[in-house]
């Protein structure tokens, strides 16, 4: 079984991996997520070059209408400032859609109507300085220019019609991109809580077996110290013992016998070795 401490290193150790991967997950998330919203950005950036170049062929409509009514040369000056206009328009256009080959047929097929468009216009501000009172002739420019400029209108809207579904599919992706990231960030969120939990629940485990360890040799002491006062107390009451033994048991036959000794030599003359036994019983009392 492998021991707590190692468990708590591997766990902390899993929770740092997962933790890194986690975050080269989220990172990866991250840059598909604003790669797409470039594209979402890009859409909007073509619909809006759409828009320019309808607001200045208008521009250059208006332009040519207000010539045709009156003749002024600023008419005429404003026209040609709204064709240079709608060729820089019609230039970005094309810049923006070079990653889609229908797009571009399209932008192809816009950027020819519109200089036919042009050129009906130009045509009729000419025929007004040649010929201003040449009303048939402004009616038919007329009628050609509204038949081209219906085929604009319907060209780009199937230009729109096409970023609008691009629109559509890369804004599902963003989403999608933007959903993955939230949900892969609270999953790695939830799993290093959960093994740093676990590793605080290891750490603590190991810290309470050291707390108890600590104790036990605590009271291993204790039981030592206190064992060994009491054989000293034993030791101690056995020589106290043995001391009132040896005083009261065999002192008391010493001083008997050395009285009966006394009486014995009173009684007979005197002996050396009486005397001698009498000495060495007077050393053993003392």
């Amino acid at each position: 079984m492998m021991p707590p401490r190692k468990r708590a290193q591997v766990t902390f150790a899993s929770a740092v991996v997962l933790l890194f991967l986690s975050g080269l997950s989220t990172y990866l998330t991250i840059v598909r997520l604003l790669e797409s919203q470039k594209w979402v950005v890009h859409s909007y950036e073509v619909q809006a070059a759409l828009g320019n170049v309808d607001s200045m062929a208008l521009e250059a409509g208006r332009a040519r209408s207000g010539y045709a009514l009156t003749g002024n040369a600023d008419a005429s000056n404003q026209f040609e400032t709204a064709v240079l206009h709608i060729d820089q328009a019609l230039l970005h256009l094309r810049e923006l859609t070079k990653d889609n080959p229908e797009q571009q047929n399209l932008c192809t097929r816009l950027e020819a109507l519109t200089a036919s468009r042009v050129a009906v216009l130009r045509e009729s501000i000419e025929l007004k300085k040649s010929s201003p009172q040449d009303e048939p002739g402004q009616a038919d420019l007329s009628r050609r220019g509204l038949a081209i400029a219906a085929d604009i209108t319907s060209t780009m809207q199937q230009m729109r019609d096409e970023e609008q579904r691009l629109l559509d599919v890369r804004a599902g992706v963003s989403n999608h991109l933007f959903i993955l990231a939230v949900v892969v960030l609270m999953i790695t969120f939830i799993l290093a809580l959960i093994l740093f939990s676990l590793h605080y629940k290891l750490l603590t485990a190991e810290l309470d077996a050291h707390e108890q360890a600590e104790l036990a040799v605590r009271e291993s002491e204790r039981s030592l110290r206190t064992l060994t006062g009491r054989l000293l107390q034993l030791q101690d009451e056995e020589r106290r013992r043995f001391s009132r033994e040896l005083h009261d048991s065999l002192g008391q036959y010493l001083a008997a016998v050395k009285m009966n000794l006394d009486m014995f030599s009173n009684s007979q003359p005197s002996d050396r070795l009486l005397a001698e036994a009498m000495h060495l019983l007077d050393q053993s009392i003392a």
